[in-house]
């Protein structure tokens, strides 16, 4: 996702300058969509990796459920930001497919 989205976002900015057009909204959800997968996979995932490991360790039910619930609370972060990519990305394409320069 980190390549797709940097290599997307050089190739829509390359094309921009070379047709001398500026699609902003295309661009600002290709960043936004960058960003997004950046952040769920630089901060949110590492979180997650780390309360799950940490709650196979612990052997006290009590500690292991509030992790367990902290975990399922890291999950749905990173459910709602990929669900925000995919939505945008389908934004992106059929601001594509319809060549709209916003």
């Amino acid at each position: 996702g980190y390549i797709s989205g940097i290599l997307s976002l050089a190739a829509l900015l390359g094309i921009s300058f070379i047709e001398k057009g500026f699609p902003a909204a295309r661009i600002l959800i290709l960043s936004f969509m960058t960003a997004l997968t950046f952040y769920s996979g630089m901060v949110i995932a590492p979180k997650a990796d780390e309360v799950r490991e940490k709650a196979k360790q612990i052997q006290d039910p009590v500690k292991k459920e509030e992790l367990g619930k902290e975990f399922k609370k890291l999950h749905f972060e990173s459910y709602a930001f990929n669900m925000a990519v995919l939505v945008s990305g389908i934004t992106f394409v059929l601001f594509t497919a319809r060549n709209t320069r916003l």
